[in-house]
C-alpha cells in the first residue's frame, strides 16, 4: 500500500481458471444461458485468514478450494514462483469468508445454503439453508459478530432469462455457532 505498486499473480494458473466439466446447479437443474451454454466463471471467491497470512480462493465454475501463504505473493520478484495448495473439494461457490479459527464459510449456490470448511482437514458441513437465499454471494462480518450474506439471484437475471424473473434481493445475517457444535433443530446456535 505504501509503495503504490501492484502486480498480478496466478493469472494463468489452473487454480484460478474455470473447470469446464463442472455444472453450476440452481433449482435442481444445470444453469444454462438462453443459447444453451453453461456459465464459465473463473476465480471470483476470495477470503483472507484473520491474521492475513493465508489467501483462499476458488473458481466459481469449479469444485476446488485453494490457498497460498500471502508471504509468497507479496514480492513481485518471487510471486511468479508461488504455488497454490488444495484445501478441499467443494462445489460451485460465489462467496467465501474466513471466520474464527480460520474456518472458511462457503456460499453453496446449488443448495441455497452456507457451508463451513475446516481448512485443516478439508471437511465440510452445512451451517444453514433457506430457499430465499438464492445464489448466496458476498459475505461480511459486523462488529457484533454477525455474518452477513447477500442473495444476489444471479440465476434469475437477464443473463439467463429474457428479463429478471425474481428481484427479491436480500441481505441475510446470522450468528456463527461454535466450531463443531450442532444444534438439534439444525439452526445455528447463538454465541
Amino acid at each position: 500500500m505504501q509503495s503504490g505498486q501492484a502486480w498480478r499473480v496466478l493469472s494463468d494458473d489452473p487454480s484460478t481458471q474455470f473447470d469446464p466439466s463442472v455444472n453450476v446447479m440452481t433449482d435442481g437443474q444445470p444453469l444454462r444461458r438462453p443459447d444453451g451454454r453453461q456459465p464459465l466463471f473463473n476465480a471470483d471467491s476470495l477470503a483472507l485468514s484473520k491474521d492475513g497470512s493465508t489467501l483462499y480462493w476458488q473458481a466459481l465454475t469449479g469444485k476446488t478450494l485453494y490457498r497460498i501463504p500471502t508471504s509468497s505473493i507479496q514480492n513481485p520478484d518471487t510471486a511468479s514462483r508461488a504455488r497454490p495448495e488444495t484445501v478441499a473439494t467443494t462445489e460451485p461457490a460465489d462467496g467465501l469468508w474466513t471466520g474464527e479459527n480460520d474456518e472458511v464459510y462457503l456460499s453453496s449456490i446449488g443448495n441455497d445454503a452456507v457451508k463451513i470448511i475446516n481448512p485443516r482437514d478439508g471437511s465440510i458441513r452445512q451451517l444453514l439453508t433457506d430457499p430465499r437465499l438464492r445464489w448466496p454471494d458476498t459475505f461480511s462480518q459486523g462488529p457484533d459478530g454477525h455474518i452477513y450474506v447477500t442473495a444476489s439471484h444471479i440465476q434469475d437475471s437477464p443473463w439467463f432469462h429474457m428479463a429478471w424473473t425474481d428481484k427479491k434481493f436480500t441481505l441475510f445475517r446470522f450468528m456463527p455457532r461454535e466450531p463443531n457444535a450442532a444444534a438439534s433443530d439444525g439452526a445455528p446456535k447463538r454465541k
